[in-house]
């Protein structure tokens, strides 16, 4: 199940940084109410024409995020990863405040465990998040992308090796072979969903996988010996 609701249009940025600015206007674009709140007014007042409601407040104080009537938006994503103490207070007031899902960004592993143990619904590590995608496309090609969706489950484009191509799904059997499922299967603009076991992949045409992040990164090692 998706941590994030479709029906979700409420959403809370704290702490406005690069990172918590950026999320903040790209929300805005996707036309959903956003509140954005920082202690520091020229951040605030940077991001005001790019959020529905902004606030110039200590996000580590529950009574003013309580008066801020945080408890009425769905999603309270906490960006202030670099301020541990100020993290861990918000994190700790949105769930109090009964926020419905509560999502961090965390400055390192540590930070990261912290964070999930005060009940964080998820919680992230931009830079551990890019470099280990980075990583993953310098030492494979034929990875396009990878995203951990949970602790347990994680999605990944990968271009069509060239000894897969003309066979159908049933014979690479990659459930069984790799622990992965086949999501979708990309030709250009056209996408086959939830392929069946007779769908043949071609050459120049990519794959949508998804499964545990170790089968993930294990096929990733097996795709270098299979261009």
């Amino acid at each position: 199940m998706s941590l994030i609701n479709k029906e979700f249009t409420q959403f809370a940025v704290i702490g406005l940084g690069r990172f918590g600015s950026s999320l903040t206007k790209a929300l805005n674009e996707e036309n959903v109410e956003v509140l954005a709140i920082d202690c520091d007014a020229d951040k605030v007042n940077a991001i005001s024409d790019f959020c529905t409601h902004s606030a110039i407040t200590d996000a580590s104080d529950e009574e003013c995020l309580r008066s801020l009537g945080i408890s009425n938006f769905d999603v309270a994503i906490i960006c202030v990863g670099n301020n541990m103490q100020t993290s861990v207070l918000a994190t700790l007031a949105c769930k109090e405040l009964n926020v419905p899902v509560v999502i961090c960004k965390a400055k390192n592993k540590n930070h990261k465990k912290i964070l999930e143990k005060l009940g964080a619904d998820l919680v992230v590590v931009p830079e551990d998040d890019m470099a280990a995608k980075l990583a993953i496309k310098l030492t494979n090609p034929l990875m396009h992308d990878v995203m951990e969706l949970t602790n347990n489950f994680s999605i990944a484009e990968i271009e069509v090796p060239h000894k897969w191509a003309d066979k159908t799904l049933i014979e690479l059997d990659l459930r069984k072979r790799y622990g992965i499922i086949v999501l979708l299967v990309k030709d250009g603009e056209k996408i086959t969903a939830s392929p069946g076991g007779d769908c043949k992949l071609e050459k120049n045409t990519s794959i949508i996988i998804g499964g545990d992040p170790d089968a993930i990164k294990k096929l990733t090692e097996k795709l270098a010996g299979l261009r």
